[in-house]
């Protein structure tokens, strides 16, 4: 959903941070109005990047000290910690102070706190943004291997593009509205407005190849970098036509601008 549509209201309220006005709310197959604590038992949440600590202690303490705050014992507490520094690759600067942190580190560093508990059910509220394509795909496959290994995710983005990446459904609500529920790929085949075609290229500028394509050609309605690594990326175009008639088009163009192909080819 768009901003205003509710989804930071919902979380706060299905995280008990907020008390709903009315309805009932199930969590993890409790009810909230009899069984608040089982539900605050059994899940976590991330809003955003949200959790700071003290920023001129390190890492590692700042963990233990929000285990404290979780109500997990001395020893326990040190375990999970080492296990979850371990988990997100950050045991190597588990002594740099939290003020030190990049952005990225910082977004390990949040979900690192949102995770002491084991939760069954991890809330995030658009935990990517201001994040960087990097650290965006660092965390992606870090939440990926959580929702592999057992913890249900609850996330909210405004973008569909992200929550294609990671999500298995989606819900899009407005207003406090649900206007859809059931699987991206559905969603996109329902309301989708462009044709895609996918392309693997080996270019040192890329990004101004796509961007003169743009310009070129009125059909191009966007495009997208999906990962880029050594020059050789990996992009989606989206067309307002169909995408099989545009394909030699396209491809000339690019090769015109120096931009080596490997594969092109058009889909839904």
């Amino acid at each position: 959903g768009k901003n205003g549509a509710g989804k930071s209201t919902l979380l706060k309220i299905l995280t008990t941070n907020l008390e709903k006005t009315k309805g009932k709310v199930w969590v993890n197959g409790y009810d909230m109005d009899e069984e608040e604590n089982d539900i605050k038992n059994s899940i976590s949440w991330m809003f955003g990047v949200d959790y700071s600590g003290v920023g001129w202690s390190s890492l590692e303490n700042n963990l233990k000290l929000a285990a404290s705050f979780l109500g997990l014992g001395k020893e326990e507490g040190k375990r999970r910690v080492t296990e979850l520094l371990h988990y997100f690759g950050l045991y190597k600067h588990r002594a740099l102070d939290v003020w030190r942190l990049s952005t990225g580190m910082q977004g390990k560093y949040s979900l690192c706190v949102a995770m002491l508990k084991n939760p069954e059910v991890l809330f995030l509220d658009e935990p990517l943004l201001g994040l960087d394509f990097e650290a965006k795909e660092q965390l992606r496959h870090l939440l990926t291997q959580l929702n592999d290994e057992g913890t249900t995710i609850v996330y909210t983005d405004q973008q569909l593009r992200e929550v294609e990446k990671l999500c298995k459904n989606a819900i899009v609500i407005d207003h406090g509205n649900k206007m859809y529920e059931g699987s991206v790929a559905r969603l996109k085949e329902m309301y989708r407005d462009a044709d895609v075609i996918n392309l693997r290229c080996r270019s040192g500028t890329i990004n101004r190849a796509l961007q003169d394509l743009k310009k070129k050609y009125s059909f191009i309605a966007d495009y997208d970098i999906i990962e880029s690594r050594d020059n050789i990326h990996t992009v989606k175009l989206l067309t307002k036509v169909d995408g099989t008639k545009v394909l030699m088009t396209i491809g000339k163009f690019l090769a015109d601008k120096g931009v080596v192909i490997e594969q092109l080819n058009a889909g839904m």
